[in-house]
């Protein structure tokens, strides 16, 4: 049975299993699962866990309660946005915030999903790189 079966909120199931536990059971929608190896599953879990499961059920009903996309067109900073083309979490999100922000850049990571930061961590940083080398500072 799914944790959403039994619960009806993720920061429930939460409190109900442990974070560690709530994070196995969901690790595919924060983590590529197809690319990145079992030991990478293991630290995401492991450093999951180490969070208080009222602490990341609160953080959970927060960030699901605030809709940031009337914000952002006020964002004037430059942002530099990496996300695995087949996110189920991030890519679609990620597009609407590029549409909504002055200054931003949207680069997919082509046939993967979330966690390209750690899946992708040298080429996350090269992106990085060249976003910045691209930015003009305002002259003081």
């Amino acid at each position: 049975m799914s944790i959403a079966s039994k619960h009806s909120c993720m920061a429930a199931a939460m409190e109900a299993y442990g974070v560690g536990e709530w994070c196995r059971r969901t690790l595919g929608y924060r983590l590529d699962l197809e690319h990145a190896p079992i030991e990478l599953q293991e630290w995401c879990i492991g450093e999951m866990n180490r969070t208080q499961p009222a602490i990341a059920a609160a953080m959970h009903e927060c960030f699901e309660a605030i809709d940031t996309l009337p914000l952002l067109p006020r964002i004037a900073a430059p942002v530099l946005m990496l996300s695995g083309d087949k996110s189920r979490i991030a890519a679609a999100s990620q597009r609407a915030f590029a549409e909504r922000l002055a200054d931003a850049r949207l680069e997919l990571f082509e046939g993967y999903g979330h966690g390209v930061n750690l899946l992708e961590p040298e080429r996350c940083a090269r992106a990085s790189l060249d976003f910045w080398r691209t930015v003009e500072l305002p002259h003081t």
